[in-house]
Protein backbone atom coordinates (compact mmCIF):
# COMPACT_ATOMS: atom_id res chain seq x y z
CA UNK A 1 0.00 0.00 0.00
CA UNK A 2 2.80 2.18 0.98
CA UNK A 3 4.44 2.25 -2.38
CA UNK A 4 1.61 2.73 -4.38
CA UNK A 5 1.31 5.62 -2.58
CA UNK A 6 4.86 6.63 -3.84
CA UNK A 7 3.85 5.66 -7.00
CA UNK A 8 1.19 7.72 -6.78
CA UNK A 9 2.70 11.16 -5.86
CA UNK A 10 6.00 10.62 -7.68
CA UNK A 11 3.80 10.34 -11.30
CA UNK A 12 1.87 13.62 -10.14
CA UNK A 13 4.85 15.22 -9.74
CA UNK A 14 6.65 14.40 -12.34
CA UNK A 15 3.15 16.32 -14.61
CA UNK A 16 3.46 19.05 -12.37
CA UNK A 17 -0.08 18.88 -11.58
CA UNK A 18 -1.03 20.14 -7.96
CA UNK A 19 -4.83 20.30 -8.70
CA UNK A 20 -7.24 17.29 -9.37
CA UNK A 21 -5.53 14.95 -11.88
CA UNK A 22 -7.96 13.48 -14.59
CA UNK A 23 -10.24 10.82 -13.77
CA UNK A 24 -10.06 7.43 -15.87
CA UNK A 25 -13.72 7.61 -16.24
CA UNK A 26 -13.55 3.87 -17.71
CA UNK A 27 -12.46 4.67 -20.86
CA UNK A 28 -10.44 2.41 -23.32
CA UNK A 29 -8.55 4.95 -25.13
CA UNK A 30 -5.07 5.85 -23.70
CA UNK A 31 -4.96 9.31 -22.56
CA UNK A 32 -2.29 11.89 -23.05
CA UNK A 33 -0.28 11.69 -19.90
CA UNK A 34 0.09 15.91 -19.75
CA UNK A 35 -3.69 15.86 -19.38
CA UNK A 36 -4.45 18.30 -16.33
CA UNK A 37 -7.43 20.33 -16.46
CA UNK A 38 -7.32 22.85 -13.76
CA UNK A 39 -4.07 21.95 -12.14
CA UNK A 40 -1.81 24.45 -10.92
CA UNK A 41 1.55 25.23 -12.30
CA UNK A 42 2.05 28.84 -10.71
CA UNK A 43 5.74 29.62 -10.65
CA UNK A 44 7.02 26.38 -11.91
CA UNK A 45 10.11 26.27 -13.90
CA UNK A 46 8.56 24.18 -17.25
CA UNK A 47 11.40 25.18 -19.30
CA UNK A 48 11.16 22.89 -22.62
CA UNK A 49 8.22 21.16 -21.27
CA UNK A 50 6.11 18.74 -23.93
CA UNK A 51 2.49 19.51 -23.61
CA UNK A 52 1.30 19.41 -27.11
CA UNK A 53 -1.86 17.85 -27.42
CA UNK A 54 -2.97 17.65 -23.76
CA UNK A 55 -6.01 19.23 -21.97
CA UNK A 56 -5.17 21.90 -19.92
CA UNK A 57 -8.25 23.55 -20.00
CA UNK A 58 -8.89 25.93 -16.73
CA UNK A 59 -4.71 25.72 -15.46
CA UNK A 60 -2.82 27.94 -14.14
CA UNK A 61 0.42 28.88 -15.39
CA UNK A 62 0.83 32.22 -13.56
CA UNK A 63 4.75 33.52 -13.62
CA UNK A 64 5.70 30.19 -14.95
CA UNK A 65 9.06 29.84 -16.58
CA UNK A 66 7.61 27.97 -20.26
CA UNK A 67 10.58 28.71 -22.31
CA UNK A 68 10.54 26.91 -25.55
CA UNK A 69 7.67 24.79 -24.43
CA UNK A 70 5.76 22.89 -26.87
CA UNK A 71 1.46 23.36 -26.26
CA UNK A 72 1.37 22.39 -29.91
CA UNK A 73 -2.02 21.53 -30.23
CA UNK A 74 -3.06 21.65 -26.77
CA UNK A 75 -6.36 22.06 -25.20
CA UNK A 76 -5.54 25.46 -23.10
CA UNK A 77 -9.35 27.37 -22.90
CA UNK A 78 -9.52 29.57 -19.85
CA UNK A 79 -5.36 28.89 -18.94
CA UNK A 80 -4.03 31.74 -16.92
CA UNK A 81 -0.71 32.29 -18.58
CA UNK A 82 -0.39 35.76 -16.67
CA UNK A 83 2.96 37.02 -15.99
CA UNK A 84 5.03 33.95 -17.73
CA UNK A 85 7.77 33.61 -19.80
CA UNK A 86 6.57 31.97 -23.02
CA UNK A 87 9.91 32.72 -24.88
CA UNK A 88 10.09 30.54 -28.07
CA UNK A 89 7.05 28.58 -27.08
CA UNK A 90 5.05 26.60 -29.78
CA UNK A 91 1.34 26.63 -29.28
CA UNK A 92 0.60 25.89 -32.98
CA UNK A 93 -3.10 24.81 -33.32
CA UNK A 94 -3.87 25.55 -29.78
CA UNK A 95 -6.99 25.99 -28.15
CA UNK A 96 -6.36 29.39 -26.29
CA UNK A 97 -10.37 30.81 -26.15
CA UNK A 98 -10.08 33.11 -23.19
CA UNK A 99 -6.81 32.41 -22.21
CA UNK A 100 -5.23 35.23 -19.82
CA UNK A 101 -1.55 36.48 -20.76
CA UNK A 102 -1.67 39.67 -18.87
CA UNK A 103 2.14 40.83 -18.66
CA UNK A 104 3.17 37.64 -20.06
CA UNK A 105 6.69 37.45 -22.66
CA UNK A 106 5.17 35.74 -25.87
CA UNK A 107 8.70 37.51 -27.78
CA UNK A 108 8.91 34.58 -30.47
CA UNK A 109 6.65 32.45 -29.56
CA UNK A 110 4.43 30.38 -32.29
CA UNK A 111 0.87 30.85 -32.74
CA UNK A 112 0.13 30.02 -36.08
CA UNK A 113 -3.67 29.09 -36.62
CA UNK A 114 -4.15 29.40 -33.03
CA UNK A 115 -7.20 30.31 -31.53
CA UNK A 116 -6.80 32.73 -28.99
CA UNK A 117 -10.83 34.20 -29.50
CA UNK A 118 -10.97 36.48 -26.10
CA UNK A 119 -7.63 36.39 -25.22
CA UNK A 120 -6.62 39.09 -22.47
CA UNK A 121 -3.46 39.86 -24.28
CA UNK A 122 -2.64 43.39 -22.08
CA UNK A 123 0.84 44.26 -21.23
CA UNK A 124 2.09 41.36 -23.42
CA UNK A 125 5.58 41.53 -25.10
CA UNK A 126 4.68 40.57 -28.65
CA UNK A 127 8.13 41.32 -30.37
CA UNK A 128 8.91 38.46 -33.30
CA UNK A 129 5.60 36.43 -32.05
CA UNK A 130 4.27 34.44 -34.94
CA UNK A 131 0.08 34.70 -34.91
CA UNK A 132 -0.28 33.79 -38.73
CA UNK A 133 -3.65 32.24 -39.59
CA UNK A 134 -4.67 32.65 -35.55
CA UNK A 135 -7.84 33.67 -34.32
CA UNK A 136 -7.45 37.03 -32.41
CA UNK A 137 -11.60 38.07 -32.31
CA UNK A 138 -12.51 39.58 -29.43
CA UNK A 139 -9.41 40.01 -27.35
CA UNK A 140 -8.25 42.68 -25.47
CA UNK A 141 -7.39 45.05 -25.12
CA UNK A 142 -7.86 47.15 -28.69
CA UNK A 143 -5.68 48.79 -29.53
CA UNK A 144 -3.07 45.80 -29.66
CA UNK A 145 0.13 46.82 -31.14
CA UNK A 146 0.93 44.17 -33.59
CA UNK A 147 3.84 45.85 -35.39
CA UNK A 148 6.24 43.91 -34.16
CA UNK A 149 4.72 40.65 -35.16
CA UNK A 150 3.70 38.63 -38.14
CA UNK A 151 0.00 38.51 -38.70
CA UNK A 152 -0.59 37.15 -42.68
CA UNK A 153 -3.74 35.61 -42.24
CA UNK A 154 -4.95 36.44 -39.42
CA UNK A 155 -8.60 36.88 -38.03
CA UNK A 156 -8.67 40.35 -36.78
CA UNK A 157 -11.31 42.10 -34.88
CA UNK A 158 -12.46 45.31 -36.87
CA UNK A 159 -10.50 47.60 -34.64
CA UNK A 160 -6.94 45.83 -35.44
CA UNK A 161 -7.77 45.20 -39.35
CA UNK A 162 -5.39 47.47 -41.47
CA UNK A 163 -7.89 50.54 -42.57
CA UNK A 164 -6.06 50.45 -45.88
CA UNK A 165 -8.00 47.22 -47.06
CA UNK A 166 -10.89 48.77 -46.23
CA UNK A 167 -9.70 51.51 -48.69
CA UNK A 168 -9.24 49.52 -51.56
CA UNK A 169 -12.58 48.21 -51.50
CA UNK A 170 -14.45 51.13 -51.73
CA UNK A 171 -12.04 52.46 -54.50
CA UNK A 172 -12.54 49.43 -56.54
CA UNK A 173 -16.47 50.23 -55.85
CA UNK A 174 -15.78 53.96 -57.23
CA UNK A 175 -13.85 52.80 -59.94
CA UNK A 176 -16.46 50.43 -61.46
CA UNK A 177 -19.64 52.20 -61.80
CA UNK A 178 -21.65 49.19 -63.51
CA UNK A 179 -20.78 46.80 -60.82
CA UNK A 180 -22.52 49.13 -58.13
CA UNK A 181 -25.70 49.68 -60.21
CA UNK A 182 -26.43 45.74 -60.79
CA UNK A 183 -26.60 45.58 -57.17
CA UNK A 184 -29.49 47.81 -56.51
Amino acid sequence: MGLRLLTAMLAIALVGCQGNPPSNSGQTEAQNPNDCPGCDFAGQSLEGKDFSDANLNGATFKDAQLQGANFNGAKLDSVDFSGADLTGATLIKAGLNQAQFVESNLKGAQFQQAYLRGANLEGVTLSGTNLNGADLLNVTPVPLDLSEAETEGTILPLELQDPSTETVEEDSAAENPEEKSTEQ
